[in-house]
């Protein structure tokens, strides 16, 4: 809440669009950027199988962005989400060789 004068317009609200609202975002880091960023719509439900496939979409990534590093190795952090832990996505993890 503000302090305004009595003779003062009423602030005004900055409004959300409808469109941003309904966007749920996950940004990928590395040490020094952005490596990668997936825009999902509200709601939706992330399975085994689309997890796979942004890993894959993730290697491709660091690959086209920090070329040399790869050799280095990729430590991937997750939490128990059950998507994590599908079968598909362990599957992936493996197969791309990320840690």
């Amino acid at each position: 809440m503000t302090w305004k004068r009595a003779s003062s317009a009423t602030p005004k609200k900055f409004k959300v669009p409808i469109w941003l609202q309904m966007l749920w975002r996950r940004v990928i880091w590395g040490t020094q950027r952005i490596i990668m960023v997936k825009y999902l719509e509200k709601e939706a439900t992330i399975t085994g199988s689309h997890y796979s496939y942004q890993i894959r979409r993730l290697l491709e990534a660091i690959k086209e962005k920090r070329r040399g590093k790869l050799r280095a190795g990729v430590l991937f952090y997750e939490d128990n989400a059950p998507a994590h832990k599908a079968a598909v996505a362990i599957g992936a993890i493996q197969e791309t060789g990320i840690e």
